[in-house]
């Protein structure tokens, strides 16, 4: 995916990415949602991944906003430690549900959107984050949104293949 440049490709990207990323969420039921791919994942996994990590843009944004650098990807891990960290995000969420985690992220992402509509395209692409961090805005909510949303239902597609559920449209 060639990162966008503007508000409106962004929007644009982020809402198309979400609707097909949605629309094969709503093919998991609670049971194949916990079954493991070979690779070791699992939709619910994937699902609760995706809303962390738009949390972590707001919080990327708070802190920046506030002036101090943020720890990008979070305080404690570096960027080539994102396993890691996907690892104890999926350990602190795994008492929770399917629908628990499905509703989460459907929260994150409308609050993404109302987030990338409130700002003009020099909010989100005029300058780096922070001196520390060269991306901006725009391109921290592309990586935490759209690019999250397509990678994973390129997983959750072969997921869905594997565990047979039929209700999926080519």
């Amino acid at each position: 995916m060639i990162p966008k440049e503007d508000k409106k490709n962004l929007l644009h990207a982020t809402e198309t990415e979400y609707a097909k990323l949605k629309e094969l969420i709503e093919a998991f039921d609670e049971a194949s949602a916990e079954s493991c791919t070979p690779d070791g994942y699992s939709a619910k996994q994937l699902v609760g991944n995706l809303a962390a990590w738009i949390g972590l843009f707001f919080g990327w944004c708070t802190v920046s906003s506030a002036g101090d650098r943020p720890s990008i990807p979070k305080l404690g891990y570096a960027w080539h430690e994102q396993r890691r960290l996907d690892a104890d995000i999926w350990f602190a969420q795994q008492s929770k549900g399917w629908s628990e985690l499905v509703e989460e992220l459907s929260a994150q992402y409308e609050r993404l959107i109302e987030y990338l509509r409130s700002q003009d395209d020099a909010d989100l692409y005029g300058g780096p984050l922070s001196l520390e961090w060269a991306w901006t805005k725009g391109r921290l909510a592309e990586m935490s949104g759209a690019e999250r949303f397509r990678a994973a239902r390129h997983i959750l597609w072969k997921h869905a293949i594997q565990v047979q559920i039929r209700t999926l449209k080519p």
